[in-house]
């Protein structure tokens, strides 16, 4: 079964090679700040599922996770 999440994402570059992220779980209201993209993606993938929501109508199943452009509505 696919899973779903819903995260905001903040991201700005502090200096040189210096990011930073802040990154909330919509249904968990759960954060994380971090310095790096793999940190935050592996806490994304973590949450993925909590709240036992299917996956927005018209998503598809391609390697990006995209959703279908259904166009204006």
């Amino acid at each position: 079964m696919r899973q779903y999440g819903s995260f905001v994402v903040r991201w700005w570059q502090a200096g040189p090679e210096v990011y930073r992220l802040h990154i909330r779980h919509i249904q968990s209201d759960a954060e994380l700040a971090v310095a790096a993209l793999p940190e935050a993606l592996a806490w994304m993938a973590a949450r993925v599922g909590e709240g036992g929501r299917d996956p927005p109508v018209g998503a598809t199943d391609d390697e990006a996770g995209r959703v279908a452009d259904r166009g204006p509505t």
